[in-house]
């Protein structure tokens, strides 16, 4: 009878921790990304930015003659990239453009500008450097690695890198 009791007790105590084991339950949230539409890589005063949540509401694709993005993801800087008549600039088969450091009206074709969205609202302008566009009526990848400037202040250099990849089906 003590044999039996002790059997009972041991099976009772092992059923208690596979009963509490499986109360203790770990779970991984998983982040739905939506990257089907493009993603963005920034790197800007050495603060990198992975644009995986893009606010796809709030952001502009206008792809006609010209091609203008404004892109936004919550607590990120705005994204902004014009390229005016990019099938006529890339029909000579030039995808790699050199940005000057003096911007000359009618003479660069591309824009690229970072507006920080925390306090104070910067505009970083995309000054010199090298862009390096590749481009069909459904997508657009961008390659930017030089430097910028905030439009309020002429002295202060920020270097900047990135990647934009997006969709530009609507």
């Amino acid at each position: 009878m003590k044999n039996i009791t002790l059997l009972f007790c041991f099976l009772l105590c092992i059923a208690c921790k596979k009963e509490q084991s499986k109360q203790i339950v770990t779970t991984k949230v998983k982040r739905t990304v939506k990257t089907t539409e493009g993603t963005i890589s920034l790197s800007l005063d050495g603060k990198t930015y992975i644009y995986d949540n893009i606010d796809w509401r709030k952001s502009k694709i206008i792809n006609k003659e010209n091609v203008k993005l404004s892109i936004r993801q919550e607590g990120f800087p705005i994204v902004q990239f014009m390229f005016p008549d990019i099938k006529k600039s890339l029909a000579d088969g030039q995808e790699i453009f050199e940005i000057p450091d003096v911007h000359r009206p009618g003479f660069l074709p591309i824009t690229l500008i970072f507006t920080m969205t925390k306090k104070d609202k910067e505009v970083i302008t995309f000054r010199k450097g090298q862009v390096k566009v590749s481009f069909n009526d459904n997508h657009l990848i961008v390659e930017f690695t030089g430097e910028g400037r905030p439009m309020s202040d002429s002295k202060t250099i920020y270097p900047i890198e990135g990647t934009i990849n997006v969709n530009l089906k609507k």
